[in-house]
């Protein structure tokens, strides 16, 4: 039997371990992502736990995020920019730290097209509050987000094949597709507006 704080000690060199392996096993060149890019923000945050799955993720659809503008929460962009070389348009915080609430501001703003936001199912986590409420806010404007590696492969298979123009939502011309229940509920909102007095 051992105790939570072995336990973390020993996932957290596991993790540590992982990520040296999967940098040397899946390194590829050091490469910069090509000139400015004309597309909204691809998010990509990962918990401690996951990025070395991100990480791999990336390594395995390089091609796809060298054409993209990137924004990362700090850590997870100095992973992605160490291993990768991958360039990062645009950092914020750490997640703890604001970041997450960061990125939801700009998904408000309409400069995120999608997000791969690989969340550690099995550790608790002190700023819940804040990956429930970047979850929320891209589920409120109907942005793509996947959260573990499988749902990012199909993510970026649906990118890539463009099946019913699915790719147009990466470029700042291409109008948002509001859900029905965020119209329902700026509908309502205007009604409040007008009957207030």
């Amino acid at each position: 039997m051992i105790d939570a704080l072995e336990m973390k000690r020993i996932l957290k060199t596991g993790v540590n371990k992982l990520l040296k392996m999967t940098s040397k096993k899946n390194f590829l060149p050091r490469v910069e992502s090509m000139q400015e890019k004309n597309t909204r923000l691809v998010a990509l945050v990962a918990h401690n736990h996951m990025k070395a799955p991100l990480l791999h993720f990336v390594t395995k659809h390089i091609d796809f995020f060298k054409t993209v503008n990137i924004v990362t929460t700090g850590s997870t962009g100095s992973v992605l920019e160490k291993n990768l070389g991958l360039k990062i348009k645009h950092k914020v915080a750490s997640g703890p730290l604001g970041g997450d609430q960061e990125i939801g501001s700009l998904v408000t703003n309409d400069e995120v097209a999608a997000a791969f936001f690989f969340i550690d199912p099995l550790s608790a986590h002190p700023h819940d509050a804040d990956i429930k409420a970047l979850v929320r806010i891209m589920d409120v404007h109907n942005i793509a987000c996947a959260t573990n590696p499988i749902t990012g492969s199909a993510l970026i298979a649906a990118f890539q094949s463009n099946i019913g123009n699915f790719c147009n939502c990466l470029f700042p011309h291409h109008s948002r597709d509001e859900s029905k229940v965020v119209l329902t509920y700026k509908m309502n909102q205007q009604a409040v507006i007008q009957e207030t007095k």
